[in-house]
């Protein structure tokens, strides 16, 4: 990995690593302190930790969707995109998963 592609590789495993140690200093602090917690308290805390499932849920979309998002913003923006119809989402229905979007 070099240039910009491993720069931005390590920054994201990084922040992911960041992240599972905070995750981490939740539990621990559950772990000592949990019995202070009452109902309402673990509700908060269960809330966040659905918004944290569909983030991550998001995530895992993103990093395995192949498209190329840039790209297809340019084409976009410079009409080579049609509008959206019936026929172009049954075609997308049709469409090996294993093929990356290139529309």
């Amino acid at each position: 990995m070099e240039g910009v592609e491993g720069d931005l590789i390590w920054e994201l495993r990084r922040l992911l690593a960041w992240s599972g140690g905070t995750i981490a200093d939740v539990t621990q602090a559950l772990e000592l302190r949990g019995g202070e917690l009452d109902a309402a308290a673990r509700s908060l805390l269960q809330d966040e930790l659905d918004a944290l499932d569909s983030d991550l849920a998001l995530l895992r979309a993103v990093l395995n969707d192949r498209m190329d998002w840039d790209r297809a913003y340019e084409r976009l923006l410079a009409g080579e995109i049609p509008p959206l119809d019936e026929h172009a989402l049954a075609a997308d229905e049709d469409e090996d998963e294993n093929e990356p979007n290139v529309w």
